[in-house]
């Protein structure tokens, strides 16, 4: 949708509010000088009177039609905060299942670049297994898809820094339980914790490579993002120094897509010479 027409609702919604704000004014002005009037304090004549009583009535009429134009515009605004070219679209492994939503409506290409294959198996593992479902569904009715990851010496570099502390001091103590009893490991280590992920991920890597095309690259990835058709993606910023530490957002603007497609080019050395 374009940027002008987003710009023009929200200057007609405040125009509308401030007009709405000006007849109340008025219209309160003129029902307490009609009370005033009508308790005595002040002495008119009865024509004055009628008078005071229908511009009231009018007052309080446009008032009401006023409402009803600034509740219309609130719903228009709402539409507009639904329709922006990108939204928030949360923290990570939350946003996990709106990548999922996306790839249902997958016709023609799926393009992904993030860190490791198994993107959220082990912080949520059931929304990974749909995710996971879903792209081998994909795959398997002939869509073209194209999966970019981290070689296995980079990926031993990330769960090192991401579980760099003594087991029993992880913050997620029921999402390593968890992994512990779906993979029936005696991991009692960070040391053993980090091979067993490894490991994981690479009989992952090796038995996605059955349903569609994966690349694994060395270089350093400025952003994780899954693009559907050319037309919608989701991307997320990770390993911020802050929490939380990966945010993700969803995207419409053509402009950002050709920029990840950039990336990737960069990322895998496959630009254009």
């Amino acid at each position: 949708m374009d940027i002008d027409y987003h710009k023009g609702i929200v200057t007609r919604a405040i125009g509308h509010i401030a007009r709405f704000r000006f007849v109340i004014l008025v219209a309160v002005s003129l029902l307490v000088f009609y009370a005033v009037v009508e308790a005595g304090y002040i002495q008119v004549e009865n024509t004055t009177i009628s008078f005071i009583q229908i511009a009231t009535l009018l007052a309080l009429a446009a008032a009401s039609y006023q409402l009803y134009q600034t509740r219309e515009m609130t719903k228009s605004l709402k539409v507009l905060s639904q329709s922006a070219l990108t939204q928030y679209a949360g923290e990570f492994p939350q946003f996990i299942p709106k990548i999922t939503k996306l790839l249902d409506g997958a016709e023609n290409t799926v393009t992904i670049m993030c860190d490791i294959p198994g993107y959220g198996h082990y912080s949520n593992h059931d929304e990974y297994a749909r995710y996971r479902a879903k792209l081998i569904s994909l795959g398997a009715n002939h869509r073209d898809i194209n999966m970019t990851v981290y070689e296995k010496k980079e990926v031993e570099d990330i769960f090192a820094t991401q579980f760099s502390e003594p087991l029993p001091k992880l913050r997620d103590q029921e999402s390593l339980q968890k992994y512990k009893k779906r993979t029936g490991e005696d991991i009692e280590t960070t040391e053993q914790l980090h091979k067993s992920l490894v490991s994981q991920n690479e009989n992952e890597c090796e038995q996605l490579k059955n349903y569609f095309s994966l690349t694994r690259v060395k270089k350093t990835m400025p952003v994780y993002f899954w693009i559907i058709d050319d037309r919608v993606a989701i991307f997320s910023f990770a390993g911020m120094r802050i929490k939380p530490s990966e945010v993700a957002f969803k995207t419409v603007d053509p402009k950002l897509i050709d920029i990840f497609r950039g990336i990737l080019n960069d990322v895998t050395d496959t630009w254009d010479r």
